[in-house]
C-alpha cells in the first residue's frame, strides 16, 4: 500500500529503462484513502446539487417550493427537503466512497500506467525471478549489439 510520498521514492520515471512497477491484485495505490479523495473531491455542496439532479423526491419538492406562494408552506417544504437531504447522505457518501475506493486498486494503476502488471503475491517469487533473467539476458544481448556496432542506440 504506497499513500502520499510514497510514490515520489518509488516512481518509475526517475530510471524508465530500468524500473517496472507491480502491484498485488489486492493491493492498493492511492494518495489518500478513499474516505479521505471523498471528504476532499465530493463536499457537502456537491452531495447536495447530485441530489437534487437525481432524486425524484427531492425534484417533486423543489419544484413545490418554486410554485409556492405562502411563507408557511415554504418552511414546511424546506424542512421536508432538509430531512430527504438528511436521509440520502449517508447513502450518497457510501457510493462516493465505494466510487473512490475503486480508483485505488490495481487495475485502474494499470489502466493508467502506473504499474506494468498484477502479480499474486504467492506467485511472485517465480515471476520476479524470471523477469529478471530475461532483463539480464536482454542487456547482455544489447550490449554485445552495442560492442558489435558502435553506431547502434537503444
Amino acid at each position: 500500500e504506497l499513500r502520499g510520498g510514497s510514490w515520489v521514492v518509488v516512481d518509475p520515471t526517475i530510471n524508465e529503462e530500468k524500473m517496472e512497477m507491480y502491484a498485488d491484485p489486492d493491493s492498493r495505490g492511492g494518495i489518500l484513502e478513499p474516505a479521505g479523495i471523498t471528504e476532499v473531491k465530493f463536499r457537502l455542496p456537491d452531495q447536495l446539487k447530485l441530489m437534487h439532479r437525481i432524486d425524484p423526491q427531492l425534484q417533486m419538492l423543489d419544484s413545490e417550493l418554486e410554485a409556492c406562494e405562502f411563507d408557511d408552506d415554504n418552511h414546511n417544504l424546506l424542512d421536508q427537503i432538509k430531512e430527504r437531504e438528511e436521509v440520502l447522505k449517508p447513502i450518497y457518501l457510501q457510493a462516493a466512497t465505494e466510487f473512490a475506493d475503486l480508483h485505488d486498486k490495481t487495475g485502474r494503476m494499470k489502466a493508467k500506467g502506473v504499474i506494468k502488471s498484477a502479480v499474486a503475491w504467492e506467485d511472485s517469487r517465480e515471476f520476479f525471478y524470471y523477469r529478471a533473467k530475461r532483463r539480464m539476458f536482454e542487456d547482455n544481448y544489447i550490449d554485445q549489439l552495442k560492442a558489435a556496432s558502435k553506431a547502434m542506440t537503444r
